[in-house]
């Protein structure tokens, strides 16, 4: 019983972390929910933000396919990662944009949230990386997660 609430406790996580990244990629990508879709943003962000046009575009797959990828469990240390780097790198942009990590320290939460929220997503996505999807996953049900997981578990000696 303990495994089976540990299973889907992480998997509630995996999951919950997925929609929010799969919805925010899906503006970016697709347009929907109010988002500018693909061209736009990877103009918006490139001329706005000076980020590398190739470089928006691996944030926009990492986003929505990595959303995806967390939602169902499919390959999701692949997912896990990019969506990990991805809100590093929005975490650190944000603070930027707000002066600074030094605003932790005003307690200014519009200021505060950017970068607590970012910071958030990418450790339960670091985590997923770190752990695998877990039992109530297609990695799992697939054998995909037994295979890939062998690269990152320690050998027992």
């Amino acid at each position: 019983m303990e495994n089976e609430n540990r299973d889907f406790g992480w998997a509630l996580a995996r999951i919950a972390t997925g929609i929010v990244m799969a919805y925010y990629g899906s503006q970016k990508a697709l347009g929907l929910f109010g988002g500018s879709g693909f061209s736009a943003t990877v103009e918006g962000m490139s001329s706005n933000m000076g980020i590398p046009e190739p470089l928006v575009v691996l944030a926009i797959l990492a986003e929505f396919l990595g959303g995806l990828g967390l939602v169902v469990g499919l390959l999701s240390r692949v997912a896990g990662f990019g969506v990990f780097v991805t809100m590093m790198v929005a975490m650190v942009v944000n603070a930027n944009r707000v002066g600074g990590f030094g605003v932790l320290a005003t307690g200014i939460h519009d200021s505060v949230n950017l970068i607590f929220y970012t910071f958030v997503l990418g450790m339960v996505a670091l985590g997923v990386v770190i752990q695998g999807a877990g039992a109530f996953s297609l990695d799992t049900r697939l054998g995909i997660e037994s295979r890939i997981g062998q690269v990152f578990s320690r050998k027992s000696a």
